[in-house]
C-alpha cells in the first residue's frame, strides 16, 4: 500500500498468493489518499484468488495524483479487476498489461470510472471485458489517450486537450475544442467541433461544428457563427451559411461563395444547383399530388380533370388536368416528412420565418448537463400550434385518395380503339378519344386495344 507519500517509484516488483489464504476481498496494491507522483513498473502480481482487484488507485475526494502504471501482468489475482482506478482522477497512465484468469471469471482487466485515463497496450484472457472506461464495457481492449495529439504528421498543432491532427503535412492546424485535421495539408480547423479531411491549399473549417471534406482552398463557416457550416468536393469555394452543405469550383483567385454550384439547405430543406438536374431513369413527365374528390385512387393512365381543388375522372367536355401517370421524373406536393400545415403561412402560402434563439448546453462526462452552452441566433419557420409531433403521419404518397398527375411531358394514357399516332386527344370516362386540337397529342401507340380492357395505351405528349 501506497499511501500519502509523494515521489514514489517501485520497479520489478514480483507478489505471489498463498492460495489457502482469505484475502478478506481487499486489494494486492492498492495507491491511496494522497500520493503523488507514483510510477509502478514491472509489476507481477498471480494467484490471489480471493483478493478484490490485483492493483486498486482508489479515488475520491482524497485521491492520489499523477500516478503512472506500466509494464502490469497478471495472472489469476483479483476477483473483480485486474486494475481499477477509482473516481476524479485525470491524472493516471496505465500501459502495457498482460492480465489472464484461468478460470474465465474475472469481470475487467482494466477498469476506469472516468474517461480521463490514458489506456493503451491491454492483453486480456479469461476477463468479461477488456477495458471499462467510464462506465461503458468493450469486450476487445480499446486505447484512451487523453489530450491533444499529433499522429502520423510531419507538422502540425493540435491547440487543446480535445484536438488532433492525422496523417497531414504542410503545419495544419486544429487550434478549438473537439477539432480534428486528417489527411490534409496546410488546412486548419478553428471553430469548435470543427473538421478538415483530405483537404489542403489552406482550406480552414471557422465555424463551430464546421467540416471540409475532399476541397482544396476552400472555407467553412464564419469566426465564431455559421453553425454546421459544410463544403464538399469544392475549389475556392466558401460557405458563409449555416447549416448548409454546398460544393463548387473556383478556377482561380481566393476562396468565394460566387464559386458554389449548389446547395443543400438543413433549415429549409431547399435544394438549389447551377447545373442541370438530370434523372438516372427513363421518367419523362412533371407531375403533382391531387386529392381525387370521393376518397379512391385513380387508375393509372386515366385522364382527370379539376372539380373544385380536388380531381375526379373527365368526362366528355371536360378541360383536361392531365393523366395519371407512374412515369414521373418530378412529383411536387407529396408532404412527405410531415403535416403539410405544420408550418404557419402567408396570405400567399410563404412559410412564416422568425429569428429564434437556439442553445445547446455542454454536458460532462458522466452525460450530466452543465451550465455552460455556445448560442446561436437562426431564422426558423414558425410552427403551427396546432401540430402536434406525437401523432402518427402517413405522407400522401401512403394514402389511396392522394393521387400523382401527371401535367406536362410524355404520359402512357388510356385509349379508344379508335386513337391513331398524331392525333389530338379528348376524354370519354377517362379513356382518350380523338378531338380536335388540345393539349394532348399521340405520339405512339404502346399497347394495342383489348376489347375485354376497353382500352389500349398510348404515349402522349400533354403540353
Amino acid at each position: 500500500m501506497i499511501s500519502a507519500y509523494t515521489n514514489v517509484s517501485i520497479t520489478n516488483f514480483t507478489a505471489i498468493g498463498d492460495l489457502s489464504y482469505d484475502f478478506g476481498n481487499t486489494p494486492v496494491i492498492a495507491i491511496q489518499y494522497k500520493a503523488k507522483n507514483v510510477s509502478l513498473n514491472g509489476i507481477n502480481v498471480s494467484h490471489f484468488h480471493n483478493a478484490s482487484d490485483a492493483i486498486i488507485v482508489f479515488g475520491g475526494g482524497n485521491r492520489g495524483d499523477h500516478i503512472s502504471l506500466s509494464n502490469i501482468h497478471i495472472y489469476d489475482a483479483g476477483k473483480n479487476n485486474g486494475i481499477y482506478v477509482g473516481s476524479g482522477h485525470s491524472n493516471v497512465s496505465i500501459s502495457n498489461v498482460n492480465a489472464i484468469n484461468s478460470k474465465g471469471e474475472g469481470e475487467n482487466a482494466v477498469e476506469a470510472a472516468t474517461n480521463s485515463v490514458n489506456i493503451s497496450g491491454v492483453s486480456v484472457t479469461g476477463y468479461k471485458s477488456a477495458v471499462r472506461s467510464g462506465g461503458v464495457a468493450y469486450k476487445e481492449p480499446i486505447t484512451v489517450i487523453k489530450g491533444g495529439a499529433r499522429i502520423a504528421s510531419s507538422t502540425g498543432a493540435p491547440s487543446t486537450e480535445q484536438s488532433i491532427i492525422l496523417a497531414s503535412t504542410s503545419s495544419p492546424t486544429a487550434s478549438a475544442s473537439k477539432t480534428m485535421v486528417a489527411a490534409s495539408s496546410n488546412s486548419h480547423a478553428v471553430g469548435e467541433g470543427a473538421i478538415v479531411l483530405g483537404s489542403a491549399g489552406n482550406s480552414r473549417a471557422q465555424g463551430p461544428r464546421s467540416g471540409i471534406l475532399s476541397s482544396s482552398g476552400a472555407v467553412a463557416g464564419q469566426s465564431g457563427g455559421a453553425f454546421g457550416s459544410m463544403v464538399l468536393a469544392s475549389n475556392l469555394v466558401a460557405n458563409p451559411n449555416g447549416y448548409s452543405v454546398v460544393g463548387g469550383y473556383g478556377a482561380s483567385g481566393n476562396p468565394s461563395s460566387a464559386n458554389i454550384k449548389w446547395e443543400l439547405n438543413s433549415r429549409t430543406g431547399t435544394v438549389r444547383a447551377a447545373g442541370t438536374l438530370s434523372s438516372a431513369q427513363t421518367f419523362t413527365d412533371y407531375a403533382e399530388y391531387f386529392e381525387s374528390i370521393d376518397g379512391n385512387p385513380i387508375a393509372t393512365g386515366l385522364l382527370v380533370t379539376l372539380d373544385g381543388d380536388k380531381i375526379r375522372v373527365a368526362e366528355a367536355g371536360d378541360d383536361i388536368l392531365g393523366a395519371i401517370s407512374e412515369t414521373a421524373g418530378v412529383v411536387l406536393g407529396e408532404s412527405a416528412l410531415y403535416w403539410q400545415g405544420r408550418y404557419l403561412t402567408n396570405e400567399f402560402g410563404g412559410i412564416i420565418y422568425e429569428p429564434q434563439t437556439i442553445r445547446s448546453y455542454d454536458v460532462d462526462e458522466d452525460g450530466n448537463t452543465l451550465p455552460t452552452y455556445t448560442e446561436e441566433v437562426v431564422e426558423l419557420p414558425l410552427e403551427n400550434p396546432q401540430y402536434d409531433p406525437s401523432l402518427p403521419y402517413t405522407p400522401r404518397s401512403k394514402r389511396k385518395e392522394w393521387n400523382i398527375v401527371g401535367l406536362t411531358g410524355q404520359i402512357h394514357v388510356r385509349v379508344s380503339d379508335s386513337v391513331q399516332p398524331g392525333d389530338y386527344v379528348k376524354a370519354n370516362r377517362g379513356i382518350g378519344v380523338p378531338g380536335e386540337n388540345g393539349p394532348i397529342k399521340v405520339m405512339r401507340l404502346t399497347k394495342a386495344y383489348d376489347e375485354d380492357k376497353g382500352y389500349g395505351i398510348a404515349l402522349c405528349f400533354i403540353k
